[in-house]
């Protein structure tokens, strides 16, 4: 039955599980594969996992990633296709860099020619990689922005506008002539929107069916496009919210010295919450909105954080919407921490070798004080995982029987299904267990 809804809690085994309940109650044909949208192949691998221990299989379900996923409903919906167009990234580039000369010697042109006067190719080359990624990025965050420039339209009071508009409508002019078939996402985002507002009927192949499980944010008109779909076919967000009260309104103390400033004292009302919340949830804050504005069916799977240790004690706080002492108008009593807790660690170490040595040391220290702990409950995060993977493997694959942990490595810097993925499991053939 077509529908749009969305399921939020403070847990992500919560929201698998009921995911596994919903696609058991009400299987697809065995022949019809699943189609769940996470936010990245490491979400998609998990879920399997999940899915496997509720369910005792997990077979025939996709698990693409937003972005390409929109792309697919947009070719299912027009018959257009980015993906041999001549606006892809990596071909603009190169569009763009030829027709950079002719533009700065025009009087549009005139804020980029001090820029390329030199003659510089590298300069150049750079200055393209920019735009081609800016474009791309107006594709799918502005595409209204795309759509007016071809009509002769400004959409700002930018200076820069113009001449990005001109370059704009220069390489569509080319692209038509060349790949007539050549559409951009921005022109397939403005037709499916008009087909869906129609109503007119989806393609066939079309799944009756779509579960998108984690996101963290969706552009515009990304989530226009899943609005409008959802009225000939179910759809169904299952997003991370971490406090069960209402916190749309919440501020933060930055934004609240700001707003402050601006504005004659008394004038304002703001509420910061709970501080934590108020200072990192702002995006997913507004994504949250952004979801509620469709007037979606929703349904809140809150769990309370269990035990009294730190750690349990702040996702109480968040989940519950406290704001502990160290504001003047706090309500709430002082957190008492029993030195001996050790839910939040911080380990200062002098390189990254001894951070790594450190978190293996910590490691086996759980499993081993923890009975029910498997390495595979265990996630470790880096901000730049390619400086840890040679250290990572120097470490965990030294010593005996009762050091070793088993681990696997999620290098962002592999591309599943490219010829570089081929290359590097060639390589690692002489390290693998096949003989």
């Amino acid at each position: 039955m077509a529908g749009f809804r969305l399921i939020t809690g403070n847990r992500l085994e919560t929201l698998a599980e009921h995911l596994a309940g919903s696609l058991a109650d009400a299987p697809s044909p065995p022949l019809t594969p699943e189609i769940i949208v996470v936010q990245n192949p490491d979400m998609g691998r998990w879920l399997t996992t999940i899915l496997s221990a509720e369910q005792g299989i997990c077979a025939n379900v996709r698990f693409p990633l937003p972005n390409s996923f929109i792309r697919e409903i947009l070719s299912l919906i027009t018959g257009g296709d980015t993906a041999e167009s001549c606006f892809r990234t990596e071909v603009l580039l190169w569009n763009i860099m030829a027709r950079l000369p002719e533009l700065s010697a025009k009087e549009v042109g005139a804020p980029i020619r001090p820029y390329l006067a030199a003659g510089n190719s590298r300069k150049a080359y750079h200055l393209a990689r920019s735009l081609a990624s800016l474009f791309d990025r107006y594709s799918v965050f502005r595409p209204e922005f795309l759509l007016s420039w071809e009509q002769k339209k400004t959409v700002t009071s930018n200076p820069n506008e113009p001449w990005q508009a001109a370059l704009w409508r220069e390489i569509g002019e080319q692209c038509s002539a060349s790949t007539p078939a050549g559409r951009h996402h921005a022109s397939l985002i403005q037709e499916a929107r008009g087909h869906l507002l129609s109503r007119n009927p989806l393609p066939h192949r079309f799944p009756s069916r779509l579960n998108l499980f984690a996101i963290s944010s969706l552009p515009p008109a990304h989530a226009d496009i899943l609005a409008g779909l959802s009225r000939q076919c179910d759809i169904t967000l299952y997003i991370l919210n971490f406090c069960q009260e209402y916190w749309e309104d919440i501020v933060s103390d930055r934004d609240i010295s700001r707003l402050q400033r601006d504005s004659p004292p008394g004038e304002l009302y703001l509420s910061r919450g709970n501080p934590l919340l108020a200072a990192l949830g702002r995006l997913h804050k507004d994504f949250l909105a952004s979801c509620r504005s469709y007037d979606p069916a929703e349904e809140e799977l809150f769990i309370s954080p269990a035990g009294n240790h730190l750690l349990a004690s702040i996702q109480k706080d968040i989940l519950e919407l406290v704001d502990r002492p160290g504001a003047p108008d706090s309500q709430c009593d002082p957190l008492t921490v029993d030195p001996n807790d050790t839910s939040i660690q911080v380990h200062v170490c002098h390189s990254r070798l001894r951070e790594i040595e450190v978190l293996h040391d910590h490691i086996l220290h759980l499993l081993n004080d923890t009975p029910d702990l498997s390495p595979g409950d265990i996630r470790v995060c880096a901000p730049d995982l390619k400086e840890y993977i040679p250290l990572v493997r120097a470490v965990f694959e030294v010593g005996n029987q009762h050091t070793f942990v088993p681990y696997t490595i999620i290098d962002p810097m592999r591309k599943s299904g490219s010829l570089t993925e081929t290359f590097l499991a060639l390589l690692d053939l002489t390290e693998s267990r096949i003989t």
